[in-house]
């Protein structure tokens, strides 16, 4: 076992050392031919790392036996975050609210501005304290999920919770562990495993606006084997209504279908090994926009405009634990890719983007004290659309991480990693954090650098309005925050946290003519207090609220940043008054904010959700809920507006 183990560890790091040499020699000769045999190597080396390093586990877990065993997996993420703020929502969380789309359980998140560019199913953006969509880097099981052929960012639009177990958010700069897409934070998604005895549930449900939605699953563990797997659909529209904030009319039509799937295994106390894969497939109707004179503006109109989006990931990964915890290894190796036909009545366009990750490291548990986290990561990214043909880059790089406990309650962190992107540049980063806990409070801060480097679809993308820009720098962050949290006899809990960002070499779009090229142009400064409360006074009864203020600049513009509300709140009840009843109410507030497109003031707004679940027979719930119960007419972007109150009653079934 003390073989493979050092087999295991360090022939991935003499492999990749041999690629950092070859790349260094091979680049000093300057000549064409032999840097595209540097590419050539990279390649060649990047599948002697995964050989290699798949064997090594399989290696080091044949030699034990096949029994049933329970394995704790190290968390790759938030146990790496010391210092900083965590910002979760559990499998309980997710399902308190029967809301099946991931952007509207974000928005309960306090760090999170949540801007939905249009109806059901259009693209949405966000900001994570401050930092756009595209500067945040999201992962599923470890897998990087950001598409380059759309400006670097994942489109939470389509994505649905049904088979997610927990979504975790690290607000702030993390690009040492996390790579180089974590300029301003990282959404991390975990999808349900199976656990315990074989179970199956399914579900579905209807409401107005032609509103159906169903998912299936089952899941379980045999021996040392564990399964899961899951379909989910959802569907609104087809119809037009109309916006009575700008008497517009719009259109609604939306399908989603998701399958996902996932296989483990525990060969033996010390080793986990497990893959899945996921897909998902939306179509949407959306509107075209018309010039209003009254409003001075574009508004959208319903038209036969269609966008078909087909989203497909997977990935691997593996841990070994050798030598009593001491010596502990982490391998995920993933790939994801995202298609996109759009057709309109004069025109259609088809976007192709796609990625793929090995991370391989290890932490080194030298005593109680002390553990030094070490790895690299190799990347490839490639676009394709209708106008620009293929363009695509290899990326690759080292990380070191050192955390010192020099008292038991107190806890320190520094970390340094350097990038290199073979078109993009290369980067140095790092990071700080510190803890300290008495009793039943906690004191952190943390600072650190990331960057975002150009993505391809920018440096790249031709089109009948778009130039391109190879010369694009990479956009920077330094970030700081600085928190407490205190937690008393499991009735209270609370947190609050000051933090600030200053991102520079924002890239933004220029006029060039007739046509837009993207640029780097731009500086934003965002600061802000984030609080939550979450209160137990009886044991029938749960409160969570939390409260956020932002302030964030754009000093190119010279004025506020758009689509970030100043003032942000949260407040939701859960409320269990029978054995069989359970209720919820949840309300969100926000303050006006600029809309990114007309730079137009968007109206304050509060929306109230409610809801429950009837558990009539041991294993039959009936639920329903009510979106937008006061029936609000708001609009989160300029033109389009919510449709009104949304009825939606189903049936739950478990085994």
């Amino acid at each position: 076992m003390l073989l493979y183990a050092l087999f295991l560890c360090f022939s991935p790091i003499l492999v990749i050392v041999n690629v950092f040499q070859d790349f260094i020699k091979k680049m000093l000769t300057g000549t064409m031919a032999r840097a595209k045999q540097v590419q050539h190597d990279q390649k060649k080396y990047l599948l002697k790392i995964i050989k290699i390093t798949v064997l090594g586990f399989f290696l080091a877990t044949s030699l034990s036996a096949t029994e049933s065993y329970e394995v704790i997996s190290t968390s790759l993420f938030s146990e790496k975050n010391t210092g900083g703020d965590t910002q979760n929502l559990n499998l309980k969380d997710l399902e308190s609210i029967q809301e099946p789309f991931a952007q509207k359980q974000l928005e309960r998140l306090p760090s999170l501005n949540i801007t939905p560019t249009g109806p059901q199913g259009r693209t949405i953006e966000y900001t994570l304290r401050g930092a756009k969509s595209s500067q945040n880097a999201v992962f599923l099981d470890g897998v990087l999920v950001n598409n380059p052929a759309s400006g670097g960012k994942f489109d939470f639009a389509d994505l649905l919770v049904e088979d997610l177990e927990e979504i975790e958010v690290l607000p702030g700069a993390n690009s040492v562990i996390y790579g180089a897409n974590a300029l301003g934070g990282v959404i991390h998604l975990k999808t349900k495993k199976g656990r315990g005895k074989p179970r199956g549930l399914a579900k579905g449900g209807a409401g107005n606006f032609k509103t159906q939605q169903g998912h299936i699953e089952a899941q379980g563990e045999f021996h040392n084997l564990n399964f899961y797997g899951s379909g989910t659909g959802y569907k609104s529209g087809k119809g037009d209504f109309r916006n009575k904030v700008h008497n517009n009319i719009e259109s609604d039509y939306y399908r989603n279908s998701t399958v996902s799937s996932s296989l483990g295994m525990t060969p033996n106390d010390n080793t986990e090994i497990g893959g899945f894969v996921r897909s998902m497939d939306a179509n949407v109707q959306f509107d075209n926009s018309q010039f209003v004179p009254l409003e001075n503006a574009y508004l959208p109109f319903a038209s036969d405009s269609f966008s078909h989006t087909r989203t497909t990931l997977g990935g691997i990964h593996g841990d070994l634990n050798s030598f009593d915890n001491f010596w502990e290894h982490h391998l995920i190796l993933g790939a994801a890719r995202t298609k996109r036909e759009t057709t309109t009545p004069g025109f259609s366009s088809l976007t192709q983007g796609q990625n793929s990750h090995l991370k391989y490291y290890e932490d080194l548990n030298w005593a109680s004290w002390t553990t030094s986290t070490l790895g690299f990561d190799l990347g490839h990214e490639k676009v394709q659309d209708s106008f620009s043909g293929k363009h695509d880059r290899d990326q690759h790089a080292l990380f070191f991480q050192e955390k010192f406990k020099p008292w038991k309650s107190t806890e320190l962190t520094s970390g340094i990693r350097y990038d290199h992107y073979s078109f993009g540049g290369r980067r140095v980063n790092y990071r700080l954090g510190a803890s300290h806990t008495f009793g039943n409070s906690r004191l952190r801060s943390s600072f650190g650098t990331g960057f975002k480097p150009p993505v391809l679809s920018d440096m790249f993308n031709i089109g009948p309005f778009a130039l391109p820009n190879p010369q694009l720098k990479a956009e920077t962050n330094h970030s700081f925050d600085m928190g407490f949290d205190h937690k008393l006899n499991e009735k209270f809990e609370g947190s609050f946290t000051v933090f600030y960002n200053r991102i520079e070499n924002i890239v933004i779009s220029q006029r060039v003519g007739n046509q837009f090229q993207r640029v780097n142009g731009g500086r934003r400064t965002a600061r802000g207090l984030e609080g939550t409360l979450a209160h137990k006074p009886f044991e029938t009864l749960k409160l969570r609220t939390s409260a956020t203020l932002t302030r964030a600049y754009d000093h190119h513009l010279q004025k506020r940043a758009p689509n970030i509300s100043v003032l942000k709140g949260t407040l939701e009840a859960f409320w269990k008054p029978f054995q069989k009843v359970e209720l919820f109410v949840t309300t969100l507030c926000k303050s006006s904010q600029i809309d990114a497109v007309t730079s137009k003031i968007l109206k304050p707004f509060t929306k109230v959700n409610v809801g429950g679940k009837y558990h009539f027979y041991e294993h039959v719930s009936l639920f329903g809920r009510i979106d937008n119960i006061t029936n609000r007419q708001y609009e989160e972007v300029f033109g389009y507006s919510v449709r009104g109150r949304l009825f939606l009653m189903g049936l739950e079934v478990r085994t």
